[in-house]
């Protein structure tokens, strides 16, 4: 009877430390699922706030440092960025390609040019108007421009840049025209910041046929 009774208690206590691992268990799990669930929130939200935020990647640029190692680089990945956002688009498209280049204008350039745009851009909407602009690197001239009679205070340069290629007009998949043309752009240095993290104003942009 002695075994018997002793048999019983181990089995009883047995019992209760299962018990009890069960519970810890049972608690870890609700614990995992709980911070799952907060990562999948904060996961949720990152990646609303990316959507939502323009990013400017600089080339050669260390983390929250906006001045690149090579200047040529940074005005030559500028130019690019502004020669295909207003001269490559679609009919779709182009309003907010002109939105995002606007931002880069001197106060006057952005008065002289709105007109313009808007007019083209309703154009393109209207006719299906595309455009593909494919430059011509080997071309490319760089100067330094200094307006007659105008100092800069803070010893900002201003450059002079002509691009050339060929503009092909596009509607309904089909090109219709194209054009040799030359790009002629005045950038002038600025403060680099995070609203402007290549560091350069537009103060000019015409298009004019090739020579």
């Amino acid at each position: 009877m002695d075994f018997i009774a002793r048999a019983g208690s181990l089995i009883d206590r047995g019992h209760r430390i299962i018990g009890i691992l069960l519970v810890v268990v049972v608690v870890q799990f609700l614990w995992v699922q709980s911070v799952r669930e907060e990562k999948a929130v904060l996961q949720r939200q990152i990646n609303i706030m990316n959507k939502t935020q323009s990013i400017y990647v600089v080339p050669n640029s260390q983390a929250a440092v906006y001045k690149p190692a090579s200047s040529e680089l940074l005005l030559s990945t500028f130019v690019d960025f502004v020669s295909q956002s207003l001269l490559t688009y679609t009919h779709s498209n182009l309003e907010d390609q002109y939105k995002s280049v606007s931002k880069f204008m001197s106060p006057k350039l952005l008065e002289l040019s709105t007109k313009v745009y808007l007019d083209e851009i309703k154009k393109s909407k209207r006719e299906g108007i595309s455009s593909l602009f494919i430059a011509d690197r080997t071309s490319t001239e760089l100067s330094e421009f200094r307006e007659t009679g105008k100092v800069d205070r803070y010893g900002h340069r201003t450059y002079e840049v002509i691009l050339k290629g060929k503009r092909h007009f596009i509607m309904g998949g089909v090109v219709t025209e194209t054009k040799d043309m030359e790009i002629v752009m005045h950038l002038k240095e600025t403060t680099a910041s995070e609203v402007n993290p290549f560091g350069f104003e537009i103060t000019k942009f015409a298009q004019r046929k090739s020579r």
